[in-house]
């Protein structure tokens, strides 16, 4: 899920004029260029039945906006609401039943000067 969600924010117009493809699975470098977007799925949860394996999955996704700039960080958290919140429908090849933002918050890293925002997204997803 985490390439399909990737896909989607590098093809959604707003994103890519802030942040260009600086859109990562699980890990920004350090000395990467901001501002930049993380991917990253932090929990899957399945619901088995007596006699098979699950069709309907709940993940539990993580999108991190790394900038130098608190108000560039929340923005950019926000265009990735407006590009994932409430969606349904096929991502690529996965059936998504909806995707709901759960939470968002921003840190500062004095040391390294960079503002992270980070949300947290509930997916519902079709196997």
């Amino acid at each position: 899920m985490i390439p399909q969600i990737i896909s989607r924010l590098k093809s959604d117009a707003a994103i890519a004029a802030v942040v260009s493809k600086r859109i990562f699975p699980v890990h920004v470098d350090q000395d990467q260029e901001l501002p930049a977007i993380m991917v990253n799925i932090t929990d899957l949860t399945t619901n088995p039945t007596k006699n098979s394996s699950s069709k309907d999955d709940v993940l539990d996704v993580d999108v991190t906006v790394y900038s130098k700039r608190a108000k560039e960080a929340w923005d950019v958290a926000e265009l990735v609401r407006n590009s994932l919140d409430s969606f349904s429908g096929t991502m690529g090849t996965i059936r998504v039943q909806s995707i709901s933002l759960d939470s968002m918050n921003l840190n500062h890293f004095a040391g390294d000067d960079v503002y992270i925002c980070g949300s947290e997204y509930t997916a519902h997803i079709k196997r």
